[in-house]
């Protein structure tokens, strides 16, 4: 197998966090759309690109029930023998406001060749337990799409809810956090998760934005912690993650720079764009059924 066939999909959605106000006792969600500039930051030698640019557009919305994620990431690669490959993978999801239930879609483009698609559902309990379902579309398009249902332990934590308890963690002084998160950026199921929260840092913007005039900058002047996030697949069994993050991330939930490494590279995010997008503007809802028949 070539190194161009071998190549994984980039998993940015993975070092992406939802944007968190985490300045009250309670921390409360906003929405934001942002652009990162994509390089690459370390190479192998033998194996995988000697280059990659590229872009991530990255777009997270409240709704009045719950939370849409929308990404496209475009990478330009040129391989050890001059050939050149665009990688673009787009991803969209959406979660419910009480961490229950969950939709995603991913679809990858490997050279104008579609080489990856696949949606899917996840339900959870009150306990983070239940079941996620895969549909990978058939390549007869007049044949259903073939379903995969796969367990999600105990415990569990969709993307929102992980990092509300990220930061709650990290704002009570813990050094590291242990998880399962299930996001749906890939078909490989839930991931346990290890991060590791360096001490609280002071609330200033990083000089890299300072004189960004795309940049909101507000949003970048809180506190900050260094992590270090290694992921593990549930379904295999060895000591070293699958892949890592490193990232300073801000109390607001945003994070101006990002590296991801894998086995043979590493992929460096920088901040280009960041802009607040409006709270939504909800009718308050009434009284569940179950309480309006008790008189």
């Amino acid at each position: 197998m070539s190194p161009r066939q071998s190549f994984p999909a980039f998993i940015f959605l993975a070092a992406m966090s939802q944007s968190v106000h985490a300045f009250g006792a309670t921390p409360k969600l906003f929405s934001y759309d942002a652009n990162y500039v994509l390089q690459l930051a370390r190479g192998s030698v033998s194996t995988g690109p000697r280059a990659a640019t590229g872009m991530l557009q990255y777009r997270f919305s409240e709704t009045c029930d719950g939370w849409q994620t929308r990404s496209r990431a475009t990478v330009d690669l040129t391989f050890r023998d001059s050939t050149t490959l665009v990688n673009t993978r787009d991803f969209e999801s959406y979660e419910s406001k009480d961490g229950r239930e969950y939709t995603f879609a991913v679809r990858t483009i490997k050279g104008e060749v579609p080489v990856e698609a696949f949606r899917g559902s996840a339900k959870l309990n009150d306990r983070g337990a239940g079941t996620v379902v895969y549909e990978i579309p058939n390549e007869d398009p007049k044949v259903d799409p073939r379903k995969v249902t796969i367990t999600l332990p105990k415990g569990t934590l969709l993307p929102v809810q992980h990092n509300l308890a990220l930061l709650e963690r990290a704002a009570k002084g813990d050094k590291q956090f242990r998880s399962v998160i299930f996001n749906g950026s890939s078909s490989v199921g839930p991931r346990a998760m290890s991060t590791l929260i360096g001490p609280q840092l002071e609330p200033v913007a990083p000089p890299s934005v300072v004189t960004m005039p795309q940049v909101d900058k507000e949003l970048l002047e809180t506190p900050a912690w260094d992590l270090n996030l290694a992921f593990y697949n549930l379904i295999e069994r060895r000591d070293t993650p699958t892949f890592e993050v490193f990232q300073r991330y801000y109390a607001s939930g945003v994070a101006p720079a990002f590296e991801q490494q894998f086995n043979d590279f590493t992929i460096s995010a920088e901040l280009d764009r960041l802009q607040r997008l409006p709270t939504p503007t909800c009718a308050k809802s009434s009284a569940p059924e179950s309480k309006k028949k008790k008189r």
